[in-house]
């Protein structure tokens, strides 16, 4: 039987923490890090495209499912996206974990 301690001491050998570099030559597609800390960021769109501050965008996404994983991946699997050059997530929310039965 694979008790939850064993599962978390296999992922911690497996995902070994590392600083997230994300390359700023990448000019192709806008990534979080060319709105971070910019101020807020106006979002509008037209009949074409999402815009943000004026600039169209065009979204790369992949998406998490967080009980498919355990909490001390989550951060690392989040780095990836932003280093392999996701500009979204979508992220999974089975709503029975959140609202408990009356």
């Amino acid at each position: 039987a694979d008790t939850r301690s064993d599962r978390e001491a296999m992922y911690s050998r497996l995902f070994q923490r590392a600083p997230v570099l994300v390359p700023e030559n990448r000019r192709s597609v806008k990534s979080f890090w060319d709105y971070a800390n910019q101020g807020p960021i106006n979002v509008t769109y037209d009949e074409r495209a999402i815009l943000l501050n004026g600039e169209r965008v065009l979204f790369l996404s992949g998406s998490m499912h967080p009980l498919r994983s355990t909490k001390e991946t989550w951060e690392r699997a989040l780095d990836d996206a932003v280093h392999h050059g996701l500009n979204m997530v979508t992220i999974y929310v089975f709503w029975a974990a959140h609202q408990p039965f009356p």
